[in-house]
């Protein structure tokens, strides 16, 4: 009796809303070196905001979410309120979340740029 109440509350404190799933895809997305952001080569410094404009490709999308298959993203980076590039793994997903965040943009020849990146996030929740 006592593990099937220990075990239904467990389950019941785990649970988190769709909103909540989201905004961990989002902060993941902004802020994780596996993800676009900026890491320097020479120091191994990373710099949260600041996203490498090399990186932004299908294939660190999908490495950034850790073979995630429940969940469709897409990432539309705008410069001066232009598409710049836009990456999306394979669609999965219902519900739909979306929201923009002012970024840096850096280039590869060490030129950076003020951006906005829109984030949109479909999942099975």
């Amino acid at each position: 009796f006592y593990y099937f109440v220990a075990g239904r509350f467990i389950e019941m404190n785990i649970y988190s809303p769709p909103e909540a799933k989201a905004q961990t895809y989002f902060t993941r997305i902004l802020m994780s070196p596996d993800c676009f952001t900026y890491i320097d080569a020479d120091e191994g410094r990373v710099y949260p905001g600041v996203w490498d404009y090399n990186k932004i490709t299908n294939e660190q999308l999908n490495n950034c979410l850790y073979e995630e298959k429940m969940t469709t993203v897409a990432v539309n980076v705008l410069v001066d309120r232009k598409t710049e590039k836009v990456v999306q793994t394979e669609t999965h997903g219902t519900g739909k979340y979306a929201k923009k965040y002012p970024i840096i943009l850096r280039y590869e020849n060490g030129e950076t740029k003020n951006a906005e990146v829109m984030i949109s996030i479909w999942g099975k929740w």
